[in-house]
């Protein structure tokens, strides 16, 4: 009966234990998303510690390292302060480890220390990174002085400088916004990223360019020893620009010397496409901004083309000839689009296929070590020296007969061709990952062309781009070389040479690539944790 089992359960009930005396589990609160927690955190498995996320991707996992400050604060005024650790690599409040790769900068408040921090944000499901989000974490004392001193070391130590040091703190950038480039999106993506470098403790000075060849001719006379970077907001056509503006300075070779930086603001973006991959970093301008505010750099290789009669030019992308170029440089009337007029064009070229006619000769790049910025300026000096070159039927002559490893001329062993594709960087823009082994400053083309002109081919392999796995078509080549030189027969068909996405004047001469090695210097991710 009923009764029989209510009062069995009443012998077998717990005894009442007063409230004072109950074992409550630690509150855990979030004070700001991303912020210290109030009280001792729930025991987490040795194995789970060194996998979960905490609060916007910031693990829990304890950092060893030289301690550079020690001391309490607390997460509000009325709050129990806690045991703050500073180290190289993160800062440790309580129980919880922030981790300096996350950590733009930091500044005093009365009584506080505010630390910027823009943690990958994880979904909760897949677990995948999207994005960085801003999370600040606030630390309180009521020591100005001591808020001052924590800020500027967690700020150096962000840049991966030493906490104490002799380098300026502020840093001054100068940004050359062009309105006009891609969709028309550029000043856009300044305004979402200009609170993180204010933020960064960047100070910035904005030029917008008016007409085409604004920044080429303003750079080539520009005092750039007032300026701690040079921000390109545009696509890849502006840093060509200023590429070419440096390399027309008659202090070119320290000019190089001066960091670059490039925000998405073009339909392709290629170069901050290559440099966010490189950097791990997300595929929008949260991820461009915050590789550029960290500071850090990489070396990067430069191109240089030649074409008879004509001075050299300077790029750092690619060179395009066919199929490409076509998609790339006749889908401009279509650039309010954005990136989707890359593929509109893609398709209406596949149903007008052409093939196009030369010949191609390469110089296949060594096995051996990278070679170091002293080759690339070493053979940047050499192109300058040859200055214009005479219209000759062989480039040879000009580009030496062998690499200094002993490596000769490769002919294709055809001269049907559907498209060819010489890159230096890994993506031609935000979507393909064209060659997926490439690094920054590897110091090697890596060129990609097909063979004959099958439209089967030309349409799978424009399928299998985004991850570079076309080359599984055995007539779809992708070579590493140093040199290459391009003889197109316009006689048979006419192509369009690009340069970095930019057109050239002359499409019917040959036309040379050369590689050379870490000669520029662009802001991007760091590879390793720098010690204080």
């Amino acid at each position: 009966p009923p009764h029989t089992h209510t009062a069995a359960a009443a012998r077998f009930r717990h005894p009442r234990i007063p409230r004072a005396q109950r074992h409550v589990q630690p509150r855990v609160r979030n004070e700001t998303a991303g912020a210290a927690m109030e009280g001792d955190l729930p025991r987490v498995p040795d194995a789970a510690r060194r996998t979960q996320p905490l609060l916007g991707g910031l693990a829990p996992e304890i950092k060893y390292g030289k301690t550079v400050l020690n001391g309490e604060f607390s997460r509000g005024s009325s709050k129990k302060p806690e045991t703050t650790t500073l180290q190289p690599d993160s800062l440790r409040f309580g129980n919880i480890h922030y981790d300096m790769n996350d950590i733009i900068g930091a500044q005093p408040e009365r009584g506080a220390v505010v630390v910027h921090a823009y943690p990958k944000i994880s979904e909760c499901c897949s677990g995948s990174t999207v994005a960085r989000s801003y999370r600040p974490i606030r630390l309180y004392n009521k020591d100005q002085e001591s808020c001052k001193v924590w800020a500027r070391s967690i700020s150096r130590l962000a840049r991966g400088l030493r906490a104490e040091g002799k380098e300026n703190d502020a840093r001054k950038y100068l940004f050359y916004i062009n309105p006009f480039s891609g969709s028309g999106q550029a000043r856009k993506v300044y305004g979402e990223s200009k609170l993180l470098f204010e933020r960064a403790g960047i100070v910035s000075t904005v030029i917008e360019t008016k007409e085409a060849g604004h920044v080429l001719k303003e750079i080539q006379s520009a005092d750039l020893r007032k300026w701690d970077g040079i921000i390109i907001v545009s696509g890849d056509g502006l840093m060509n620009e200023y590429i070419n503006g440096i390399m027309a300075r008659s202090d070119w070779e320290d000019a190089l010397r001066v960091p670059i930086g490039i925000l998405p603001g073009g339909s392709g973006n290629g170069l901050s496409a290559s440099i966010r991959k490189v950097s791990n970093e997300a595929m929008d301008t949260m991820g461009a901004a915050f590789a550029i505010a960290k500071g850090h750099t990489r070396d990067l290789d430069m191109i240089s083309f030649n074409q008879p009669g004509q001075k050299p030019l300077y790029g750092m992308l690619s060179l395009s000839w066919g199929m490409i170029a076509d998609i790339d440089l006749n889908s401009e009337a279509c650039r309010c689009c954005g990136p989707a007029r890359f593929t509109a064009y893609a398709i209406y070229r596949l149903c007008c296929l052409k093939a196009y006619y030369g010949r191609l000769r390469y110089m296949p790049a060594s096995g051996g070590l990278v070679p170091s910025r002293a080759d690339g300026i070493s053979s940047l000096k050499a192109s300058k020296q040859i200055g214009i070159i005479s219209k000759q039927p062989e480039a040879d002559t000009e580009l030496g007969d062998e690499s200094k490893d002993g490596m000769k001329w490769v002919e294709a062993s055809s001269d049907v061709f559907t498209t060819i594709w010489a890159m230096s960087p890994p993506m031609p823009d935000e979507e393909h990952d064209l060659v997926p082994n490439a690094q920054l400053g590897d110091g090697k083309i890596h060129l990609t062309y097909l063979q004959g002109s099958s439209r089967c081919s030309a349409l799978c392999g424009l399928l299998r781009m985004d991850d570079g796995t076309m080359t599984q078509d055995p007539d779809f080549k992708c070579i590493p070389v140093e040199k290459l030189i391009l003889e197109p027969d316009s006689k048979r068909q006419m192509g369009e040479y690009s340069l970095d996405g930019e057109a050239t004047q002359d499409n019917e001469s040959w036309i040379s690539m050369q590689i050379h090695p870490r000669t520029l210097n662009v802001f991007c991710g760091k590879e390793s944790i720098m010690q204080a």
